[in-house]
């Protein structure tokens, strides 16, 4: 009689310790998940907003005044934005 009010009680212990076990694996699968996102995010974010890139537009903004210089030049000229060659283009 002993015997059998033991088994169940067996069983619901071990049914708890499995439910515990499953849910310390999801843990530690949710954690190492948001590790990931966040090692991906901090790839992204270096990749795209180092200090290269930062340099990079920093110099193509002073190559872009060229064109300014280009179009200072052609208005103290005198000359049209539009002008083309009057007659034939040769082409050899």
């Amino acid at each position: 009689m002993l015997f059998a009010l033991f088994v169940p009680f067996v069983l619901f212990v071990l049914f708890v310790l499995f439910a515990l076990f499953v849910l310390l694996v999801l843990l530690v699968l949710f954690v190492l998940f948001v590790l990931f996102v966040l090692f991906v995010l901090f790839v992204l974010i270096t990749k795209y907003y180092s200090g290269d890139h930062i340099k990079k537009q920093e110099m193509s903004d002073e190559c872009g005044t060229a064109g300014e210089m280009k179009n200072t030049y052609r208005v103290l000229l005198g000359t049209r934005e539009g002008k083309r060659l009057s007659g034939r283009l040769r082409r050899g």
